[in-house]
């Protein structure tokens, strides 16, 4: 999980011309996909609930400081709607997981 931060954290920052990706259209998708996957990778390391939930609260966060450090980034700027799409991402693992958890409680 630590190596995945690292690598979200190196492509979030690289300069834009250095990032070789064209996906306007699909931006967002891959940032909910992205954070769906760091979350997902907290799911697996965390079963028990309170770790898990701080964890994905600290993956919305790192999200949240990584858009405002891309403004320092040359060719990125601050974006309120990867944050969303950001959140979203976690925030889907997080129902998927409590959906389970209530099922397998029945």
């Amino acid at each position: 999980m630590a190596t995945y931060a690292v690598l979200i954290g190196y492509f979030s920052l690289l300069p834009a011309d250095e990032l070789e990706l064209t996906i306007d259209v699909w931006d967002k998708a891959v940032h909910v996909s992205a954070y769906g996957v760091f979350a997902t990778l907290a799911w697996w390391s965390f079963r028990e609930g309170k770790p898990f939930y701080f964890t994905a609260l600290f993956i919305v966060a790192y999200g949240i400081v990584l858009e405002f450090a891309q403004q320092y980034s040359p060719g990125r700027q601050l974006s309120g709607l990867d944050m969303v799409a950001n959140m979203i991402g976690v925030l889907l693992v997080v129902g998927v997981r409590q959906i389970i958890v209530r099922f397998r409680a029945r």
